[in-house]
């Protein structure tokens, strides 16, 4: 008989248990913000040596207070973000400008946590592929046309570039002398695995 009330003891301890977890979602887990807090800005060509891209968040304050941000804190040195009010009241709205600076070729994940109070920090996230370019590399390096050549001289150029065709390139000469560009020909495609753009040759 003694087993009876051990077994509902433990069923009630089990359901308090479960109450208090279901309750520390409710209050924890739930932000006080509703919006998107994660941007993917795809693929971004990096033509020199760092290119700069740009996201704002617009978050809406769901609550029936003022949510006031405190403070806001880069998970690298490459991403700054800029607030546009840092006091939110009920049913307003704070843009966060978020700018991520890329370097290196590859993918890369960074966060900008907003610190706030009376509530728990609230991360935004923000991805991005980078794809490094480099410039025009010829098979030759230095070539010499004269006026009165009558047979054509062929010169091949390579660009390392994202899967799309790079634009055509500028030529100029002197007068006399008829330049054309054929076009692009696509040699390997890009490789985000091994941070390998894409080769064309022209």
């Amino acid at each position: 008989m003694r087993r009876v009330p051990l077994i509902l003891g433990l069923l009630l301890l089990l359901l308090a248990g479960a109450a208090a977890t279901g309750w520390w979602y409710m209050a924890i887990g739930r932000h006080p913000f509703s919006g998107p807090f994660r941007h993917d800005f795809g693929e971004v060509a990096i033509t020199g040596r760092a290119v700069t891209v740009e996201h704002t968040f617009s978050l809406r304050n769901r609550t029936d207070t003022p949510i006031v941000i405190e403070n806001s804190r880069s998970g690298c040195g490459c991403a700054v973000a800029e607030l546009s009010t840092d006091t939110v009241a009920p049913g307003e709205s704070v843009e966060v400008r978020v700018a991520l600076t890329l370097s290196n070729a590859g993918r890369k994940v960074t966060n900008v946590t907003l610190l706030l109070r009376d509530h728990d920090p609230l991360p935004l996230v923000v991805v991005a592929t980078s794809i490094k370019e480099t410039g025009l590399s010829a098979s030759n390096d230095e070539v010499r046309l004269f006026p009165e050549r009558t047979t054509p001289l062929l010169i091949f150029a390579e660009v390392q570039s994202t899967d799309e065709m790079p634009p055509p390139p500028e030529i100029s000469a002197t007068e006399g002398i008829d330049v054309t560009f054929v076009g692009w020909e696509l040699l390997a495609p890009r490789r985000p695995e091994y941070k390998h753009a894409a080769r064309w040759r022209g």
